[in-house]
């Protein structure tokens, strides 16, 4: 069984095998939680680490918002990573596997509520 993302980027193919739309998709992401994530928008690390698996093998690009200011063309499939909000546990569960990956990520610091 798929989970949302993995078949949101399976279903974005035509039947030719191309990528139906040129633009990229971006994924917002919240915590990255060791155990079950108490928010719709958290994930556990996990499972994050099985999309970047996912995203490396099936040739995804990740690149940043502000590479989109480039006029350099944008690789048929591109993601752009975020995480709001800054949570501690998006280093150990997000950062470093983004790093391992050598992808790309954006992340928007809440600095106060």
């Amino acid at each position: 069984m798929l989970d949302p993302i993995t078949k949101f980027l399976t279903s974005s193919y035509n039947k030719t095998g191309t990528l139906s739309s040129p633009r990229p998709i971006v994924l917002m992401y919240h915590g990255t939680t060791l155990s079950n994530p108490s928010s719709e928008y958290s994930i556990q690390s996990d499972r994050f680490a099985e999309h970047l698996k996912y995203i490396d093998k099936n040739g995804w690009q990740t690149i940043l918002f502000r590479d989109l200011l480039s006029d350099a063309p944008l690789a048929p499939k591109t993601i752009i990573l975020t995480f709001d909000d800054g949570y501690a546990n998006n280093y150990d569960g997000a950062f470093i596997p983004i790093l391992d990956y050598g992808m790309k990520a954006t992340w928007f610091i809440t600095t106060s509520c």
